[in-house]
């Protein structure tokens, strides 16, 4: 099993047992319901139109993803925890042969412990499971942040405790096109 099949099957456990449990506790609505119980519109939720949330840039854990590549998959959203850091994820999948594979992940980390640049570069090596003798990582700058990169992962640190990972399939996409997905990536304000 590949490395991003098994981080794959990680998330989905841990996402499978949130579900299970919310599903455990919370009452069954009818399909009519909509965002109420009791069917009732929430005002104070705005209404937008089609044609302007499709121009509105996603938004994962407080970062607008302001450029994704052409031709990506369906999305998916995850959370869960590893070693004290919390990750919300966003993977992007497509339909490959006979199976699916991961086009793009974009995440946030948010921990104590990722208390530097090279606070986090040790962490994600035990994560991703690298030698740190042999994984390769370049310096680059992403927006005003030092980050570290490889052909197919970018990872920088916003500011102490919060980090974002983008990682490509670099089969599909290329180095110029990992850059500007991650330079795309901004926290609201």
């Amino acid at each position: 099993m590949s490395l991003q099949h098994s981080r794959r099957a990680r998330r989905l456990s841990i996402a499978g047992l949130a579900v299970g449990a919310m599903c455990a506790v919370a009452p069954a609505l009818p399909a009519h319901a909509g965002a109420t119980a009791s069917g009732v519109r929430d005002w104070s939720t705005p209404v937008v139109s089609p044609a302007a949330a499709s121009r509105r840039a996603p938004v994962l854990d407080g970062f607008r993803l302001t450029h994704l590549p052409t031709g990506l998959g369906t999305p998916s959203d995850f959370e869960y925890e590893w070693n004290d850091v919390t990750f919300h994820s966003r993977d992007w999948e497509s339909r490959h042969g006979a199976g699916w594979r991961v086009d793009l992940t974009i995440e946030t980390l948010r921990g104590d412990r990722l208390s530097s640049l090279a606070a986090l570069r040790g962490y994600l090596t035990d994560y991703l499971e690298q030698d740190p003798g042999s994984w390769r990582l370049r310096p680059v700058p992403v927006g005003s942040h030092p980050g570290l990169r490889t052909d197919d992962r970018v990872f920088w640190l916003v500011r102490p405790g919060l980090a974002v990972s983008v990682d490509m399939d670099p089969e599909r996409y290329g180095p110029s096109e990992l850059l500007r997905t991650a330079r795309g990536v901004h926290e609201q304000r």
